[in-house]
């Protein structure tokens, strides 16, 4: 705190910034005037031969001052506005009167938006899936195409929501799945609905193993994963080979069993008529 004779001094570099620095300049933004400043510190004012100490705040600073302060932390504090938003089914999120576009993998889905006054940046939990220059204009559509990716022309039905909420429920593979989707020249909305129907032929299981291994090769397309199912269930139904009889797995089952035994004589009688018919076919 300034002693009250210091006063002036403190008033005097508000000046002296005002009269040189502030005076004449104008500014685009809160960003434009904070860059514009601190050129002019660096270059201007630190490089001046300061009146009371006889040097220049850059050399004094690097002298006596710097060695003193604490090393700043490695990553900025996040100062951006943070708001949790619901995207459309149009996969948009307004920010005041603006909207802004994200994948349409993430329609309908809660988000979370930071923004400052250059960027408005969009989460799905920790993860960026959208970035856009901020608008400083009102009611404005700012759109990135790739959001559109593999989406029909016309407007989806609102099965197609169904259909992907009902994939992503299956947990994180699902979702890489899908983004992965999203990056294909594949109708999205196609493949997502045959994918749920692979779900309800063979389970949620042996779907999530196909993904998995379908993931691994970027194998993707409800096609693939359909074959890496049926390749799988042969693999669990191949028969064992000879010489690993059951007993060994289940010998209590195997004693237990009681087989009717059959009286040999049948078979002699049953061949001894078959031989007296052929006997009796006058074409033979």
């Amino acid at each position: 705190m300034k002693s009250p004779h210091e006063k002036g001094r403190v008033e005097r570099i508000i000046r002296y910034v005002k009269d040189n620095f502030l005076a004449g300049r104008t500014f685009l933004s809160l960003t434009d005037l904070n860059l514009q400043a601190a050129a002019w510190r660096d270059e201007v004012a630190n490089r001046r031969i300061h009146g009371t100490t006889g040097k220049r705040p850059l050399d004094l600073f690097a002298q006596q001052e710097q060695s003193l302060l604490t090393p700043l932390p490695k990553t900025d504090y996040d100062t951006r506005l943070t708001l949790a938003v619901k995207s459309t089914s149009q996969s948009l999120v307004k920010l005041e009167t603006n909207r802004y576009s994200v994948p349409f993998a993430y329609a309908s889905r809660m988000l979370t938006l930071k923004a400052d006054d250059q960027w408005v940046s969009l989460y799905d939990k920790e993860k960026l899936i959208a970035q856009h220059q901020r608008s400083q204009q009102k009611y404005q559509l700012i759109e990135d195409p790739r959001h559109y990716k593999g989406l029909l022309s016309s407007k989806p039905h609102g099965a197609y929501f169904k259909y992907r909420d009902a994939l992503l429920a299956l947990g994180e593979t699902a979702h890489r799945y899908v983004e992965r989707l999203t990056q294909t020249e594949l109708r999205l909305p196609h493949q997502i609905k045959k994918i749920i129907q692979l779900v309800d032929l063979y389970g949620k299981a042996e779907v999530l193993e196909a993904i998995e291994h379908a993931l691994h090769y970027n194998a993707l397309g409800h096609e693939y994963l359909r074959n890496i199912i049926l390749a799988n269930r042969r693999k669990r139904t191949t028969t064992q080979p000879l010489g690993s009889p059951s007993s060994k797995i289940h010998p209590d089952l195997i004693r237990s069993t009681w087989v009717e035994e059959r009286d040999p004589r049948l078979y002699d009688t049953h061949f001894q008529i078959q031989e007296e018919k052929d006997d009796e076919d006058p074409k033979a």
